[in-house]
């Protein structure tokens, strides 16, 4: 039999199940709007600090900074540039742009002689007698060779481009040796090969000058680093460096300049490469080159290549803005005496007879004394 009973019972068991639904569905309903109410309102009640973080519901009153105390960082920054409220930028070509200084005023016209840092070491007198000889034959400078072609320095180097191999093994007693000319008057000059390079590409070969992926080597089968590179400019920067720390008082510079002998059409230059290029490139070097040597008060000279500008690059007008001496290998050309016409720069010869006191202003390097 239907009973009351139970149509109350079964009415509300459905009652029941209804409402544990609908709290089952409140509740993600609930944490949806607290989280929504934490991302949107709490978080601008929320101070960090090196001590964590705390809620604070009170703005807290912005102390202004006296106006002695300010910063560049607390002056405004407008993204726009306005010109009221931003600080022009350094410009990066400035020191490019600036003029450059008179040349060593204090290094004499150069008169030198050459000499084996070999003989330095043979015996611990040698230096200050040849000092000593040179002087008296009116002869201010002694010539060494510091870096050849073959890329060995043969003096301590400090730089992120000298393998172990290019430093000589000797670099630290010929150092040593030349200290002992530190209280003599002669002046000492140390001659470095710039690009021509025969150690250094074996170890950074992507700086080197190459042929069809292998590294290219000119007529005496020596390689070179490509003047273009970053690196040979840097490593070149530290050889004068470390020339000034050995003791010499002059650094002069031979091929500096773009191969121009041997199969050069078969070097991998870019498409950009042309002889315009090429003189852009190496009078950017030499204004670089001088302000290393400004920097470390040594005297900067340069070999003049016989060979084609178009392939050098080497134009006796550019070297003349830079070197205190251009020196060539014989007699100097009116070329030359015209592209340094009204100029600090001066001339030079290198022969490998005896010195001799030169008649006229030119410097000069001899081969050996007489």
């Amino acid at each position: 039999m239907y009973s009351r009973r139970n149509y109350y019972n079964a009415y509300h068991g459905r009652r029941n199940r209804r409402n544990r639904k609908l709290l089952i569905l409140s509740i993600p309903l609930f944490l949806l709007t607290l989280a929504a109410l934490v991302y949107f309102i709490l978080p601008e009640y929320i101070v960090f600090s090196a001590d964590g973080f705390r809620f604070t519901f009170q703005q807290e009153e912005e102390v202004p900074l006296p106006e002695d105390d300010l910063t560049a960082e607390d002056l405004p920054i407008v993204i726009d540039g306005s010109p009221a409220t931003t600080t022009p930028e350094a410009d990066p070509n400035a020191q490019a742009q600036t003029a450059i200084p008179s040349k060593a005023p204090d290094f004499p016209t150069m008169y030198g002689v050459v000499d084996e840092l070999s003989n330095l070491l043979s015996r611990t007198t040698y230096g200050k007698g040849l000092a000593g000889a040179a002087l008296e034959r009116s002869c201010n400078t002694l010539v060494f060779t510091v870096k050849a072609p073959n890329g060995i320095v043969r003096v301590p180097i400090l730089s992120a481009y000298a393998t172990a191999a290019a430093e000589g093994d000797d670099a630290q007693a010929v150092k040593e040796a030349l200290s002992s000319l530190d209280d003599s008057e002669i002046l000492l000059a140390a001659r470095v090969s710039a690009f021509c390079d025969n150690t250094t590409p074996r170890a950074f070969a992507e700086s080197a000058l190459r042929t069809g992926g292998s590294t290219w080597l000119d007529q005496n089968n020596q390689s070179w680093l490509d003047p273009r590179s970053e690196m040979a400019v840097e490593y070149l920067c530290d050889l004068i460096r470390a020339c000034k720390s050995a003791g010499f008082d002059a650094v002069l510079l031979d091929d500096l300049c773009f191969p121009y002998k041997g199969r050069t059409e078969l070097i991998d230059y870019d498409e950009e490469d042309s002889p315009e290029a090429r003189r852009a490139a190496l009078e950017a070097i030499c204004q670089t080159l001088r302000r290393t040597a400004d920097g470390e008060g040594i005297s900067l000279s340069v070999i003049l290549e016989e060979g084609d500008a178009a392939l050098s690059g080497q134009v006796a007008e550019d070297l003349a803005k830079y070197f205190h001496t251009i020196f060539v290998e014989g007699e100097p050309d009116s070329a030359l005496e015209s592209a340094t016409h009204g100029t600090d720069c001066r001339i030079g010869t290198i022969h490998k007879k005896a010195f001799a006191l030169p008649s006229d202003s030119r410097s000069v390097i001899a081969g050996y004394l007489q």
